[in-house]
């Protein structure tokens, strides 16, 4: 899990997102990485990633690990 406390800082996770997957209904902007294994999430200034190395291998057709990241993101994001 890596927190962003300004757009600056989420500058380089932001450059994923062109060829990323969007996910609605999550903060105020989110998206998944399949080929990084990266879930980002943006609410307003702040930011969050949460990333595994090892659902960087998974098939794209293989929801279950952009699944687990998106419910510990709805989690998480109340205290972000």
């Amino acid at each position: 899990v890596q927190l962003f406390a300004s757009q600056a800082e989420m500058a380089t996770d932001l450059e994923l997102e062109s060829s990323a997957e969007h996910v609605a209904g999550l903060g105020d902007d989110a998206f998944w990485s399949s080929g990084a294994g990266v879930l980002f999430v943006r609410k307003g200034d702040r930011g969050v990633a949460f990333s595994d190395p090892d659902f960087a291998v998974s098939s794209d057709t293989d929801t279950a690990p952009r699944d687990a990241l998106v419910t510990l993101a709805r989690t998480a994001l109340p205290n972000l």
